[in-house]
């Protein structure tokens, strides 16, 4: 579901560096993303979608950091629910495992990362492998993939 964070938009000044607006730092993109999908719906002279699925779209979208300690209003209670929140778990998780690799800096003694607070205070490994490359040939200092 693309809208689960459409209340981001709400929830961030987009004025050179992200900072929370009142109502973000209030009340979070989550409810605020709910209660912006409710308003456009409202708008609307004929709903798109039954009350019911009304509901479940709220849901998705409130449901969609699957826990309450995880900052849900409500957890996810539906196949759907879930498998957004897992979706957007790993693509954060993976943007912030990408971030890091880059970094040069988090990795001042070579191929293995100074502890990161972002991921749960793994070390991360910057190494390569050999894997699916053949000998080398003889006189050309290169492998063959």
């Amino acid at each position: 579901m693309l809208l689960h964070d459409i209340g981001k938009l709400e929830s961030y000044s987009w004025r050179g560096l992200f900072e929370y607006t009142d109502a973000g730092a209030l009340v979070g993109h989550v409810v605020l993303g709910a209660l912006m999908f409710d308003r456009r719906l409202g708008e609307l002279p004929e709903p798109p979608c039954t009350e019911a699925e009304r509901e479940i779209l709220l849901h998705l979208i409130l449901a969609h950091h699957g826990r309450l300690e995880w900052g849900s209003p409500v957890p996810a209670l539906t196949l759907e629910a879930e498998v957004l929140h897992w979706a957007d778990n790993a693509s954060a998780k993976t943007a912030s495992l990408a971030d890091a690799l880059r970094d040069a800096e988090n990795f001042p003694q070579g191929m293995f990362s100074t502890p990161q607070r972002s991921l749960d205070y793994r070390r991360l490994y910057r190494g390569g492998s050999d894997w699916g490359m053949t000998e080398r040939e003889p006189g050309s200092g290169k492998r063959e993939t």
